[in-house]
């Protein structure tokens, strides 16, 4: 979603299709942490993971506004 070049509509569709994939990848996380936890091991810290969370979060709210400017603007020409 953050690559140069790309149209607005574009990085908005990988966008989605990037976070159901991230997604799956928290989940897993969240998963092999609990049982670090439960068999007492130490447990992994991915500042990374967290840092793209943060950033998927971040481009979320700016895809969503783009989303909601363009849908606007779009419905203001169907006014007479």
């Amino acid at each position: 979603p953050m690559v140069p070049g790309v149209p607005p509509r574009e990085a908005s569709d990988r966008l989605i299709i990037y976070q159901n994939t991230f997604d799956t990848l928290q989940r897993k996380y969240t998963t092999y942490t609990g049982g670090e936890e439960l068999f007492g091991l130490s447990v992994s810290s991915y500042p990374k993971l967290m840092q793209i969370k943060k950033e998927l979060n971040l481009l979320q709210k700016l895809y969503g506004l783009y989303n909601s400017v363009i849908d606007t603007v779009h419905g203001y020409y169907d006014i007479l």
